[in-house]
């Protein structure tokens, strides 16, 4: 074997090494958490303008989250700790219904009730 081909043989396996050890790409946030930036590129010697998109992630401001102590009581796995859960997310609702919509589908049929009871609540309030 020719110097040249094991030189060949040494490359290949090291980027084949290389590819595999490389870090996966770190997760790519929800669309709904994303805003679409766009920054020119000028080519150089070039008068045209050229643009790429590029996506950065948006922070949820605080008063669309969940307080933690209620999500740890709508997420216990007493039913009946989960129904209080709900009617104190009920109290400090916030804009987001999604306590009340994971509840509906709830295993057991005293929290999904409840949720269905207080979803209706919510809805008729102005």
């Amino acid at each position: 074997m020719s110097y040249q081909a094991k030189a060949t043989a040494i490359a290949l396996v090291l980027t084949a090494f290389a590819a595999c050890t490389a870090s996966p790409p770190p997760p790519v946030p929800p669309a709904a958490a994303q805003r679409k930036v766009t920054t020119p590129l000028r080519e150089q010697g070039s008068e045209s303008i050229e643009t790429r998109a590029t996506f950065v992630p948006i922070a949820e401001p605080a008063e669309y989250r969940t307080p933690p102590w209620i999500d740890e009581l709508v997420n216990s796995p007493d039913p009946q700790i989960r129904v209080q859960g709900l009617e104190a997310w009920v109290r400090n609702k916030g804009p987001s219904l999604d306590p009340l919509t994971y509840a509906l589908v709830d295993a057991d049929e005293t929290v999904r009730t409840r949720a269905q009871e207080l979803l209706e609540q919510v809805l008729e309030r102005p």
